[in-house]
C-alpha cells in the first residue's frame, strides 16, 4: 500500500539497472535469469526506446503547489499543511477540553487557563515545572495551577 500518494500499490518496470542492482547485493546468476525471464513473460520489462506504457489514468503535478505538512501514520488523510498546524493543534486542544467538559460534567477550562496556551508568568509555574521530581506535563492530562 502507498497511502502517502494515494496508491494501493506501486508498479515499476524492471530493466538492466534492477538486475546490475541484484547483482552488487549478492544475488546469483540463477536468480538475475530468473528475474529477467519472469520480468518479460509478464511485460514488466523496461527497454530503452521501447514504446511507453500505457496506462487508464494519468497524473499531471505542478510541483510548486506542493507544500511541506503534517500527517500521521494512521490517517495520512487528514493532512496538515506546516503553516496551521500551530492552529489546527490549538484547535484540537480547545475542542479536547470541550469533550472533556461535556464528559464531567463541568464548564470548559477558560483559554486563559490552558496550559497549551497561557504564558508561563509566575515564578511558582516556573518552578513547578522545573521540578527533576515531578514528570513533565504531558498532552490530554490537564494541570490546574
Amino acid at each position: 500500500m502507498a497511502p502517502e500518494y494515494g496508491a494501493t500499490c506501486g508498479i515499476f518496470p524492471i530493466d538492466g539497472e534492477t538486475l546490475r542492482y541484484m547483482e552488487l547485493s549478492g544475488r546469483d546468476e540463477e536468480q538475475l535469469a530468473l528475474v529477467e525471464a519472469y520480468a518479460k513473460e509478464l511485460g514488466m520489462w523496461r527497454e530503452k526506446g521501447q514504446k511507453e506504457a500505457e496506462y487508464s489514468d494519468v497524473l499531471a503535478l505542478d510541483l510548486g503547489s506542493v507544500v511541506p505538512s503534517l500527517a500521521g501514520p494512521r490517517r495520512p488523510q487528514d493532512r496538515v499543511d506546516l503553516d496551521k498546524v500551530p492552529t489546527a493543534f490549538n484547535d484540537y486542544v480547545k475542542s479536547y477540553d470541550a469533550d472533556m467538559a461535556a464528559k464531567q460534567n463541568r464548564a470548559p477550562q477558560p483559554e486563559s487557563m490552558s496550559p497549551i496556551t497561557a504564558p508561563i508568568s509566575s515564578s511558582r509555574m516556573v518552578r513547578s515545572l522545573s521540578r527533576p521530581s515531578r514528570p513533565a506535563p504531558t498532552l490530554p492530562t490537564r494541570r490546574s495551577y
